[in-house]
Formats: C-alpha cells, sequence, structure tokens
C-alpha cells in the first residue's frame, strides 16, 4: 500500500488505469514565471492546473483531491505533520515555489493574516466601511423592540429600574436587556 500525500495515511489504490507517479504529473502543471509579489524578491511558481473555489491549486493523488501547495510542500520537504497548515509567505494562493511556503499553525496562520493586513477586522470590517448597508434595530426582521423602547430601557435602569423589571415590562429575557444596558446590543442607539 502506499501512502497519500494528503494525510501520509495508508491507502488503497483504486482499480483502474494506473495512475502516474505524483511528480512529474505535478510539474507539468507548474508555470515558474509568474509574478513577483511586492514584498517577495523572487517571483511565484503558478498551479497552472484545477483550482478551489477560493484559488488554490487542486489535483488528483489516488482518487483524492489534495492542494497543490501542500503536494509541493511534500514533495520537496516531507510530511507535514497533522496539527500544521502551510502557508504562503507571498500570500498568492496558486503559488506553489516551495521558498514561499511554510508550516504553521491555524493561530499563526491568523496572526500572519492580521499582521499582513489581510483580515477584515476593525475598520476594513464591511459593516464599518459601509454602515449604510447594515440591516440594524427595529429594521430587522426579528427586531422585538423599537430604538424609542432601547433608549427608555436605558433610561430608567440608569434611574434605578431592576433588569428584571424591564424584562417583564418590555416582555422580554433579563439578558436582553442586559446587553442593551451594556451596548453590546443596539450599539447604534
Amino acid at each position: 500500500m502506499e501512502t497519500c500525500l494528503r494525510n501520509g495515511k495508508p491507502m488503497k489504490k483504486p482499480t483502474g488505469r494506473p495512475h502516474a507517479p505524483v511528480g512529474p504529473r505535478f510539474w507539468e502543471k507548474v508555470d515558474k514565471n509568474g509574478p513577483t509579489q511586492p514584498h517577495m524578491t523572487t517571483p511565484c511558481w503558478l498551479w497552472t492546473g484545477a483550482t478551489s473555489k477560493n484559488g488554490y491549486g487542486q489535483l488528483s493523488v489516488e482518487g483524492h483531491q489534495v492542494s497543490a501547495h501542500r503536494t509541493s510542500w511534500e514533495l520537496h520537504h516531507g510530511e507535514i505533520p497533522e496539527e500544521l497548515l502551510v502557508l504562503h509567505h507571498c500570500d498568492h494562493r496558486p503559488c506553489v515555489r516551495p521558498d514561499h511556503l511554510f508550516l504553521g499553525t491555524n493561530k499563526e496562520n491568523s496572526e500572519d493574516m492580521v499582521r499582513k493586513g489581510r483580515s477584515t477586522t476593525g475598520d476594513r470590517n464591511a459593516s464599518r466601511r459601509y454602515p449604510e448597508r447594515q440591516v440594524r434595530g427595529s429594521r430587522q426582521g426579528s427586531a422585538k423592540l423599537t430604538e424609542a423602547q432601547v433608549i427608555a430601557i436605558r433610561e430608567a435602569n440608569r434611574q434605578g429600574d431592576s433588569r428584571r423589571s424591564l424584562a417583564q415590562k418590555y416582555g422580554v429575557a433579563i439578558p436582553t436587556i442586559d446587553s442593551i444596558v451594556t451596548r453590546r446590543a443596539w450599539r447604534h442607539v
């Protein structure tokens, strides 16, 4: 039995026509004249074969779809530990150049994304960039309160009304009142 490039575990070879070795099939679909990313000194090697819906190269190995950049890593460096991902220094998803790749955890992948400014947190988040597109407050279909009621709840709480009594008065749960008062909910009001 051979081992799978995806996870290094033994796999049965499917019946039917024999598969070509991965190496030659892999290199047939690599263009070494790709673009050089602004923060890189060497050009990307682009995968020209099939891609996933999110832009990563894909190829079939023994009947299983595997990522081209992971295959490149395994061809050059060996097996990938199960808990690790193959990440891109170049941030170019179709790139399979081995020196543009590195191993990291999910956490390191997220930190890398934030460090390189690719995350949509903070001012880059769509809710901050396009606040007019957000359906908030009573315009939202599941809202049980209006903006005027939310203002009244906050004022009544400041005046000393308990959250329990406010929940009973407005027919909502105590955690809902708590979220309104602490501004975790209805922040726009």
